[in-house]
């Protein structure tokens, strides 16, 4: 389920996201909304069934070190990538335009994390 809610959300950022950032207003507010919509309710996995996972791939035994690695991780991702997507908006003046590039950051992103749990997901059987 994990795999399959990460790369819809990453399908969702590339379909509904990024079209809304080139697209003139009034169109881009339905596409936007969708978006809104559409992620919203696919990305709750990533919080809520990663422990779950983890007791599932690394067992039980190893739950506390594997997710504190996680975590970590994405913590660095959160301190690395908040920053670089605000220098891709950096310099414009609120237009929808100028987070194409953060669009396309967080599709590419989301898709290899979907790439990651499948990958984690086949290659375990």
């Amino acid at each position: 389920m994990l795999a399959v809610t990460t790369c819809a959300s990453a399908v969702f950022s590339l379909v509904f996201w990024l079209p809304s950032t080139l697209v003139p207003l009034h169109p881009a507010r339905g596409l936007f909304v969708a978006y809104a919509l559409l992620y919203g309710a696919s990305s709750g996995p990533f919080t809520s069934l990663f422990p779950a996972c983890n007791v599932e791939i690394f067992g039980p035994h190893a739950f506390a070190q594997v997710n504190g690695v996680l975590y970590m991780a994405r913590g660095a991702g959160s301190l690395v990538g908040t920053p670089t997507a605000g220098a891709l908006v950096r310099g414009s003046a609120g237009e929808a335009a100028a987070y194409c590039h953060m669009a396309v950051m967080v599709s590419v992103l989301l898709a290899a994390a979907g790439l990651g749990t499948v990958w984690m997901r086949v290659g375990r059987k």
